[in-house]
């Protein structure tokens, strides 16, 4: 099985600004390599770790109609890890109910939370390419008021886009599918797949 990067093709980026939002979605990559700089022998090596994807539907439509969505990737599922950053989405996530995040707790339980986003574009120094991001975000108080609805097949259409996107970094790190945890054929993945 080859990989081929092709063409780049421009692909909506959700606006910046606050949007009323609902988690629509949860993706865990399992065993991704991540980088990072070994704490005793100080040098660079990889690890692979699980990822989770967050993914919320806005209230913002693009011109064909379809509502635009934005990302919140987390490195650590360990949320009794202290520099983890998904204890504290957890925390605004089940803000104000009876839910205590815990280990082992069932995440996708909290999918149809309704938020208030506050999207930020960013611009890779290498590539030049813009990319939404959440900067900050909270748990609407009022969950039934305004919501926003999830679109039927959102998360089936959001887990094939992630998936493409992930094996488009993989092939750029150089690192195989098989190796982070991916499917027997990944199959061909063109530039114009990857929405970043």
């Amino acid at each position: 099985m080859s990989i081929t990067i092709s063409q780049k093709r421009e692909y909506p980026i959700t606006p910046e600004g606050t949007v009323s939002a609902v988690l629509g979605a949860i993706t865990s990559w399992d065993n991704f390599p991540q980088d990072g700089k070994n704490s005793k022998t100080g040098k660079m090596e990889t690890r692979f770790k699980t990822r989770l994807i967050f993914s919320y539907v806005t209230d913002t439509t693009q011109e064909n109609g379809e509502p635009f969505s934005v990302d919140q990737f987390l490195w650590d599922s360990d949320i009794t890890n202290k520099n983890s950053k998904l204890g504290p989405v957890l925390k605004k996530l089940t803000a104000g109910t009876s839910v205590t995040p815990e280990p082992g707790m069932d995440i996708e339980s909290l999918i149809g939370t309704q938020v208030q986003v506050m999207v930020e574009h960013y611009k890779s120094p290498t590539t030049g390419r813009v990319s939404a991001q959440i900067g900050s975000f909270q748990r609407k108080s009022d969950q039934g008021k305004n919501s926003v609805d999830i679109p039927d097949g959102f998360a089936a259409t959001t887990e094939e886009r992630l998936e493409k996107m992930r094996v488009a970094i993989l092939a750029k790190r150089g690192t195989s599918t098989a190796a982070a945890g991916a499917g027997a054929n990944a199959g061909t993945v063109a530039d114009e797949d990857i929405p970043f």
